[in-house]
C-alpha cells in the first residue's frame, strides 16, 4: 500500500486489539513524531499507554476499546497556526501509519482532557488526540453503529469547489482526495476555488477550529501532486516542497 491507496482505504477505528505496537512500528512512530515536531514546531507527544483518556471520566467511555498507544497533539499557544498544523502533520502520520497497517482515529473533545497523562504546560494547548493500534480487518458492529449515528453523508464532489473555467485533471484528483479526508462529524467544511488559474483553500464563515483545513490541504496536495499550500485560510497553492516532508 502507498499513500494514495491509504487515502482511499483508511477508516477511523475505535476498536483495537489489546496489545502494544510491535517494536518496529513503535520505533518508526517515535522517529516520525520527532521529525515532524522539528519541522512544524508542534509538541506532539507519544504516550505508550493513553487508555486513561478514554476511561469512565470521558465522554468517549464505551465507544473505544483496547486503546493503548496515543498521540497527544499539543502546540504552543503562541503559534496562531497551531490547529491547522495539527491537522496537516497529524494526518501525515495517520496516512503513513495506515501504509504500515496501523489503525487510528481522530478524537476531538470527547476524551478526558483533564487526565494527568497529557502533562499540558501553561504555554501550550492540547488540541486533539489520536490513538494508534492494530484492529481486525472488518469494523466491529459497534464501530459501524457509531459511524452511522455520528457521520453525515459525504458531500458530492461539486460541493467542494467553485470555478470560472473547466477543471484540470489534477484539480479533480485533489478534490477526490479531499472528499475522503476525515473531518469533525464529517462536516467537510473546506472549500477550494479555481479562479484565474489559481487554487485557493479556505473555510468560510466563523472559524472555531482549523484542524480540518490542515487535513484537507494535505489531501489535496497528495491527490493533485501539483504543489503545496502555505499556512493560513485562503492560502493559494504554489509549487514547492510539501510541509510534511
Amino acid at each position: 500500500m502507498n499513500i494514495s491507496e491509504a487515502i482511499s482505504q483508511r477508516r477511523s477505528r475505535r476498536t483495537f486489539l489489546n496489545k502494544v505496537l510491535d517494536e518496529a512500528d513503535m520505533a518508526w512512530l517515535k522517529t516520525r513524531v520527532t521529525e515532524l515536531n522539528h519541522v512544524s514546531n508542534l509538541r506532539m507527544e507519544l504516550l505508550n499507554d493513553g487508555s486513561d483518556a478514554f476511561g469512565k471520566l470521558s465522554k468517549s467511555y464505551g465507544f473505544f476499546k483496547g486503546v493503548r498507544t496515543v498521540l497527544a497533539m499539543k502546540a504552543p499557544l503562541s503559534d496562531s497556526n497551531r490547529a491547522e498544523k495539527v491537522g496537516y502533520f497529524g494526518e501525515q502520520i495517520v496516512l503513513e501509519a495506515t501504509v504500515r497497517g496501523i489503525s487510528s482515529c481522530w478524537v476531538g473533545g470527547t476524551y478526558n482532557q483533564s487526565s494527568s497523562i497529557f502533562n499540558v504546560q501553561a504555554d501550550e494547548e492540547l488540541i486533539v488526540v489520536i490513538p494508534f493500534g492494530y484492529s481486525e480487518n472488518e469494523n466491529s458492529f459497534k464501530e459501524n453503529l457509531i459511524h452511522k449515528l455520528s457521520h453525515r453523508k459525504t458531500k458530492p464532489l461539486e460541493a467542494f469547489y467553485t470555478t470560472d473555467a473547466g477543471l484540470p485533471d489534477w484539480f479533480q484528483n485533489g478534490l477526490m482526495a479531499v472528499q475522503k479526508a476525515p473531518s469533525a462529524m464529517n462536516r467537510q467544511p473546506v472549500q477550494f476555488h479555481f479562479l484565474d488559474g489559481k487554487t485557493t483553500a479556505y473555510i468560510a464563515g466563523e472559524i472555531e477550529n482549523l484542524v480540518d483545513l490542515g487535513i484537507a490541504k494535505l489531501h489535496f496536495e497528495l491527490g493533485s501532486n501539483k504543489g503545496a499550500f502555505p499556512l493560513g485560510n485562503h492560502a493559494v497553492l504554489s509549487d514547492g516542497v510539501k510541509l510534511g516532508g
